[in-house]
């Protein structure tokens, strides 16, 4: 006994409930007009932030894993000196 296989070309058919399209839409515009908006308050930190949270980030690992943290320190470090040329 063999086996065959037949293909049959039929479209998808859509079986999606009323009124998603329009549901989906507005959610779809909601959620764009939030990010948006969310955008409005956001900004980036001040070079003197940056620097202190390197720091910060330093003092955590300090007793886990010193190497680390001094390689944070130096790239502070480094960070602050590019401004000053």
């Amino acid at each position: 006994m063999t086996a065959t296989t037949i293909h049959l070309n039929i479209g998808a058919q859509s079986h999606t409930p009323r009124g998603a399209r329009p549901l989906g839409e507005l959610f779809a515009t909601a959620y764009q007009g939030a990010r948006r908006l969310a955008g409005l308050f956001h900004r980036e930190p001040t070079h003197f932030e940056s620097v202190q949270a390197v720091l910060q980030m330093a003092r955590e690992y300090e007793r886990t894993q010193p190497g680390f943290a001094a390689d944070l320190r130096a790239a502070a470090c480094r960070f602050d000196g590019e401004l000053d040329r």
